[in-house]
C-alpha cells in the first residue's frame, strides 16, 4: 500500500499506509456528491509515481530476501561439504593404508567405489541446495485509487 500527497511524493511507511486503508474501509463513507473530479493527466502521473516508489520498495525488499537466502545456502552447502570431505578424508586414508597393506583388489574396488559415491552424493546435493538460491520476483498491481480527505 502507498499514500502519495497531492506533489505526488510518499507520505508515510507501509505500515502506516496499510492502516489507512483499514480505516477507510471501516469508517469511510461513500462521496454524497457526483464524484470527485481529477484531471487524467494528474491520475497519469500519480499511478507512475505510485509505481515507481511501489518498484524501489519491492527491490529493497528482494535484495535483502536474497542476502539472506544467500546467506542460508552458503551456510548449508558449507556444512554439507564438512560433512562429506571428512567421510572422503577417512576413505581414502583407509585406501591408502589398504594399498600399502597389499589389501585384495575387490576390498580396494569397494572403497574407491565407496569414495566415488560419497564424491558423487556431494555434488548432487549441493546441485539441489544451490537450486534454492534462486526467489521468485513475480507481482501484479492489484488496484489503485484517489483518496479524497475531507
Amino acid at each position: 500500500m502507498l499514500v502519495l500527497s497531492e506533489g505526488l511524493a510518499p507520505v508515510c511507511e507501509p505500515d502506516r499506509a496499510e492502516e489507512i486503508l483499514g480505516e477507510m474501509v471501516e469508517r469511510g463513507t461513500d462521496p454524497s456528491e457526483v464524484g470527485l473530479e481529477i484531471d487524467p493527466a494528474k491520475a497519469e502521473a500519480a499511478y507512475q509515481q505510485a509505481e515507481e516508489e511501489f518498484l524501489s520498495r519491492v527491490t529493497r525488499v528482494l535484495e535483502e530476501v536474497q542476502r539472506t537466502n544467500d546467506a542460508f545456502v552458503d551456510r548449508r552447502i558449507n556444512s554439507l561439504r564438512a560433512y562429506y570431505e571428512r567421510n572422503i578424508r577417512r576413505r581414502n586414508e583407509s585406501y591408502g593404508r589398504a594399498q600399502r597393506e597389499g589389501k585384495q583388489e575387490r576390498y580396494l574396488r569397494m572403497l574407491r567405489g565407496t569414495i566415488e559415491r560419497l564424491e558423487s552424493e556431494l555434488q548432487t546435493k549441493e546441485n539441489q541446495v544451490e537450486e534454492q538460491r534462486r526467489i521468485g520476483n513475480d507481482w501484479a498491481p492489484v488496484c489503485s485509487g484517489i483518496l479524497e480527505i475531507v
